[in-house]
Order: structure tokens, then sequence, then C-alpha cells
């Protein structure tokens, strides 16, 4: 083989190097115009109004099964009952029955379990313990349970 005959020749070799061929269409297509239909073209006129008839229908009925779909839902939120209110739980450790719930009644919480415990260094008949604790965040009319020194 002949090495002269390997390499191409400078005219070959430019010509030899092209852009790709564009992919897709046209950047800049014609745009497609289709003439308008003609008044006869093969369609029963009281066929075309009945159809149109029957969907302006049915998107009336959609339109007003939506707007009582978002009422009812609108009557549900606006009337449901609100939520109760968190409240802090006093602190009732130190107090006799009857304090603690008139504390409690204040607060609109009520008084739970009461527990008889055996506790040293407290009088008798004083709450020593309570759950939920001292300020703790609970919703109303929710108990609190209690212990007292027997």
């Amino acid at each position: 083989m002949d090495p002269a005959a390997a390499q191409p020749k400078a005219s070959e070799s430019s010509s030899a190097v092209s852009a790709p061929p564009p992919h897709g269409p046209p950047l800049l297509a014609p745009v497609l115009t289709l003439p308008p239909p003609s008044a006869d073209d093969g369609r029963d006129p009281a066929h075309i109004a009945r159809t149109r008839r029957r969907w302006t229908l049915i998107g009336i009925a959609a339109l007003c099964l939506s707007v009582v779909v978002a009422l009812t839902l609108t009557v549900l939120v606006i009337t449901a009952p609100l939520p109760p209110a968190a409240v802090a739980v006093p602190d009732v450790t130190g107090m006799t029955l009857a304090e603690a719930t008139a504390a409690l009644q204040e607060k609109r919480l009520t008084l739970g379990t009461v527990t008889q415990v055996d506790a040293p260094d407290t009088e008798p008949g004083t709450i020593v313990n309570q759950r939920p604790s001292f300020r703790t965040q609970v919703d109303q009319d929710t108990p609190v349970n209690v212990e007292v020194d027997q």
C-alpha cells in the first residue's frame, strides 16, 4: 500500500467534514390553515344542534353539581365545632380535696381518680401528687388524678 495514497488530499479533507443533517421539523414551519367547513359537509344540522344542546346541558349540570359540593363543604367547615381550648393544669399539691376541686373547676378541669397513699411528713388529707403535672397543657374537662395522704 502506498503511504501517499492513504493520506487524503487537502481538497478531499475539507469536503469530508460536513455538518450533520438537521433532525426534526424546521424551526419555522409554515402554518397549516384549514378551509372553513362547507355548508354541505354531510352532517345533519338537527343532529349537530342536538349534540351541542346535550353537551351544554351536561356542562351546566356539572357546574351545578360542583357548586352544590362546594357549598356543602363550606357549610360543614363553618359549622364544625371548635376544638376545646387548652388550659394549664394548676398546682394542687398541698391542697385539700375541696380546695383542689375548686381550683380545677376554675380552670374548667375535673377531679379524676383519688388514690390514698401513706406519705411521711405530710398533713393527712392533703394532696401529695397529681397527674397530669403542674403547668401541663391539656384540653378543658380533662380529669386530674391525685394522690392524697391518709
